[in-house]
């Protein structure tokens, strides 16, 4: 029998405003993409600065990863804002 421990619950295991990309590292492969190009932030939030090239299967573009602390963690609930701007109708999707 696997022993349970009680967690505060709604307990915040990591804050990031996206002012840097310090702490975040590359994503080197995904099954259904292609996580290539360049990953940036202008203090505000993150942004591809650069998509890299395509191989032809999937999306193409920058990932990046961050470590929970303490972690790996499960029955988690996760909050965040997401802004796509896409100027082009190639670019949405």
């Amino acid at each position: 029998k696997t022993e349970q421990l009680p967690v505060e619950r709604n307990q915040r295991l990591i804050w990031d405003e996206m002012t840097t990309t310090v702490g975040w590292s590359k994503v080197s492969s995904m099954e259904d993409g292609n996580p290539v190009g360049e990953m940036k932030s202008d203090n505000y939030q993150f942004y591809c600065s650069n998509y890299g090239t395509g191989t032809g299967k999937g999306w193409n573009g920058a990932a990046v990863k961050k470590n929970i602390p303490n972690g790996p963690v499960q029955d988690f609930i996760m909050q965040a804002y997401v802004t796509c701007k896409s100027k082009r109708i190639n670019e949405m999707g």
